[in-house]
């Protein structure tokens, strides 16, 4: 099951705060290995309107504009 297959359905959140030696003993990773996300799969009570790292003064959301680059090609191709 891929994740754009049950996000519309509401059942995989991504986990934004976490601390990685946390995550590392949990799950019972090697110390080489660096979790880049952490999606959790079922349902929820509630989504919060804003995100923690927002609420709790942790971070401000970027502009999308800051975060996805428009790359262009100017060379032609051969």
């Amino acid at each position: 099951m891929r994740n754009g297959d049950v996000q519309p359905e509401g059942v995989v959140r991504w986990v934004s705060c976490y601390r990685d030696e946390f995550l590392l003993f949990l799950v019972g990773l090697p110390d080489h290995v660096r979790p880049v996300a952490w999606l959790c799969a079922g349902q929820v009570d509630g989504v919060p309107e804003v995100p923690d790292l927002e609420r709790f003064g942790w971070r401000h959301r970027s502009a999308l504009s800051s975060v996805v680059p428009e790359e262009r090609y100017t060379a032609a191709l051969p």
